[in-house]
């Protein structure tokens, strides 16, 4: 049945099986932010204060997954750390939750 749509919709524009494709499933960012409560957690770095510890960031990140957060919102500069932790409960529950790179202007 879906091949069908997908063949259908591939006459029509030459994008169109992304497009089905994409509306058949949904990414781990979609699932989470379409939960009915929510919850992104916007992770702020003050740059007047001493730069968080490796320790800290582990700490934090493990903290949001369990209170529920639905996706992260981390700076570049820490995402590689957040990453990380959060790879550590792709085996778990709760699982390692979306991260969203918010990118500094320059």
């Amino acid at each position: 049945r879906n091949t069908a749509v997908i063949h259908t919709c591939v006459c029509m524009l030459p994008l169109a099986p992304l497009l089905c494709a994409a509306s058949l499933v949904k990414s781990p960012l979609q699932r989470a932010l379409s939960a009915p409560r929510a919850v992104l957690v916007d992770i702020a770095q003050d740059p007047r204060l001493a730069p968080p510890s490796a320790f800290d960031l582990e700490e934090l990140s493990t903290r949001c997954r369990d209170a529920g957060a639905a996706a992260l919102v981390v700076p570049s500069d820490l995402l590689a750390a957040f990453a990380a932790e959060q790879a550590t409960a792709a085996s778990s529950y709760p699982g390692p939750l979306p991260l969203i790179c918010q990118l500094q202007p320059s």
